[in-house]
């Protein structure tokens, strides 16, 4: 029975014993907790924060998403507005080349007919050039300048339309000078002889008189030949002719 308490107070030691360690244990789970609890909450925080980011993104990524959308849409549609502009300017185009073809054309065929008149003008002025020399004598030289002067204009300006006009106005004048009656100062050249200064009363184109200064008398008449031998100047020795035209001239 002795040993019964001495085990009730070996217990009791032990248990006093004991109690310290087990305080100091409980203290350092609390520690423990708290140090978890902690870091719970800054996990919690940490991830809180990481999903709300997340989240951000995925809004933004949205909008972008919508963004590009729109702005792809705006995109396709000035691209098809630009596709539709290039086809009516393609078609603009080839309406415009068409239509220059055509003036083309049209061109070439005013041009091949504007050579074809200038060639029938040159011919004419040739002609009229190789026949200066069988022209009465008093309007050689004349004629000679006017003429050259028609093809240097021609040749020069090209300008078909003032040379056809300036050709006709001088076939006409020339037709006009062949039927007229007229009286002027001219310097012809006598068979055989020098040129001389006279007053030629002239008979269109048939005949004329003239009178130098020294006042001799000459004829001026057709020879039934064509060309530069066309025309005769010569003196007149008939004393009732030459009696006639003195008093006719005045002299």
């Amino acid at each position: 029975m002795r040993s019964r308490p001495l085990f009730l107070l070996f217990c009791l030691f032990v248990s006093i014993g004991a109690a310290p360690d087990k305080n100091q244990k409980e203290k350092e789970l609390q520690q423990q907790l708290s140090s978890l609890k902690v870091k719970l909450q800054d996990a919690r925080e940490t991830l809180q924060n990481q999903i709300a980011e997340r989240w951000g993104e995925k809004q933004r990524f949205i909008e972008k998403r919508e963004i590009d959308k729109e702005e792809l849409e705006r995109l396709a549609e000035q691209q098809e507005k630009a596709f539709g502009t290039v086809a009516s300017i393609k078609e603009e185009i080839y309406s415009l080349e068409r239509r220059l073809e055509e003036a083309g054309k049209e061109l070439e065929d005013k041009k091949q007919a504007w050579n074809y008149v200038r060639s029938v003008l040159e011919d004419i002025l040739q002609k009229e050039s190789d026949e200066v020399s069988s022209v009465f004598p008093t309007d050689m030289e004349q004629e000679r300048k006017r003429v050259e002067s028609l093809r240097s204009s021609l040749l020069k300006d090209g300008n078909i339309i003032a040379a056809t006009g300036a050709l006709t106005a001088y076939l006409t004048e020339s037709a006009g000078t062949g039927s007229r009656l007229s009286i002027s100062r001219q310097t012809l050249f006598p068979e055989g002889g020098e040129p001389v200064l006279m007053t030629v009363a002239r008979f269109g184109n048939v005949f004329g008189y003239g009178m130098a200064e020294d006042g001799l008398l000459y004829s001026i008449t057709q020879t039934g030949r064509e060309g530069i031998d066309r025309y005769k100047t010569i003196r007149i020795e008939n004393p009732e002719l030459k009696a006639y035209l003195t008093n006719a001239f005045g002299s």
